[in-house]
């Protein structure tokens, strides 16, 4: 009997198989991936939570014109522990690039929806969502060029008691490359999401009665919040075959005003889960030296002020309005070998391996935590 971990993996296969048959290979691309992986901490938190997961994930895109894609893609995971966190997710997407590559003026046009469902235990975090995103670029010169757009996406958490989490972003930039070997990118700009956050400008700040008045129970109120963003990244070739990137990249709330937010907002699946304020500093070595085999190595910090929450204080609205707001300090350390192999009959296939290890320290315990995981991967494209 097939095993129903299997199983959707073994239905992906015989789609891959029977789309391949019945398209032209010149309008059609097909990419079909598996992965196996371990984590000591699966929720990224004081719980630790050792989880074992298989995901398999199969991408067609189709192109009508040389300038469109259209691409249908689905993904299944299965946690073998915590089998709540287990899912399906499915995307519909089109990406328009009009001009061609001789054009000193590039037109980016892309759009897509998806939906995620997971099994019952977490299937109030169900969501649909939709994202498009134009964008703009010139080569002032042919080591110089400039870039602009916008982005837009829309998120509807199908179990949560939640309005839609909408975000804008509009951004810019540039690129110059230098003595042939480097570069230097710089992109800005703003980002918009909206909030509900709880009312207290009419609470009695008595201590006597402040301690058994719930969050609950208080009035809510929408908002939104504005951040600005710079990110310069340098890259370069430092030796035969090999290669550096480095990263700094800077965040700052505009109009936060320390509102308190209802719920897990800092979670691990929640919608607010990566808006935080702070600064990232990240390194990553790439080297060919290895014939056939790609070895690309790194190392970051972070420092991330989060929204402030009641998460931790949920009993008494008193002790979540005079808590901190979540501050972390995380640093992160990964080695990835990729064996990319090119068959004679133009089959693509890919094995690979990762080893990643986190530590987090925060001012809140639950957050203070370790994380090492392992995975391994194959990918086959057409």
């Amino acid at each position: 009997m097939i095993s129903m971990k299997l199983l959707p993996g073994l239905l992906l296969i015989m789609t891959l198989g029977i789309i391949t048959n019945s398209a032209k290979a010149a309008d059609l691309r097909v990419e079909f991936s598996n992965s196996q992986g371990s984590t000591e901490n699966l929720l990224d938190d004081s719980s630790k939570i050792f989880d074992t997961y298989t995901t398999s994930a199969l991408r067609a895109a189709y192109y009508p014109l040389p300038s469109l894609e259209v691409s249908l893609s689905g993904e299944n995971s299965y946690y073998r522990e915590l089998t709540g966190l287990s899912g399906q997710t499915g995307q519909f997407g089109m990406t328009f690039i009009p001009l061609s590559d001789t054009s000193r003026l590039s037109l980016y046009l892309s759009g897509d929806v998806s939906g995620v469902r997971y099994h019952h235990e977490f299937s109030s975090f169900d969501n649909n969502s939709a994202e498009i995103e134009a964008a703009a670029g010139y080569a002032i010169t042919d080591k110089l060029n400039a870039r602009a757009g916008v982005a837009y996406s829309s998120t509807a958490y199908i179990g949560l008691d939640v309005p839609y989490k909408r975000d804008f972003e509009v951004y810019w930039g540039g690129n110059v490359s230098f003595f042939g070997v480097g570069g230097l990118d710089i992109e800005t700009g703003f980002a918009r999401a909206n909030y509900t956050y709880i009312v207290n400008d009419t609470i009695n700040y008595s201590p006597i009665i402040l301690p058994i008045i719930s969050p609950d129970s208080l009035p809510n109120a929408g908002a939104d919040l504005w951040m600005y963003f710079v990110s310069p990244r340098l890259s370069g070739q430092i030796a035969p075959k090999t290669g550096l990137n480095v990263l700094f990249s800077r965040r700052n709330f505009q109009n936060y005003h320390r509102q308190i937010i209802y719920g897990f907002s800092t979670s691990y699946l929640s919608p607010w889960a990566g808006v935080w304020q702070g600064q990232e500093v990240s390194a990553s070595l790439k080297s060919y030296l290895v014939p056939h085999i790609i070895l690309t190595a790194g190392a970051g910090y972070w420092d991330k002020r989060f929204m402030k929450t009641a998460e931790e204080e949920h009993l008494y609205w008193f002790q979540a309005l005079r808590a901190d707001a979540r501050h972390d300090y995380q640093s992160r350390y990964f080695v990835n070998l990729q064996w990319p192999i090119t068959t004679k009959s133009h089959l693509f296939i890919e094995p690979n391996i990762r080893l990643d290890y986190t530590e987090n320290r925060s001012n809140k315990p639950l957050y203070y935590y370790d994380d090492f995981s392992v995975s391994g991967a194959i990918t086959i494209r057409l």
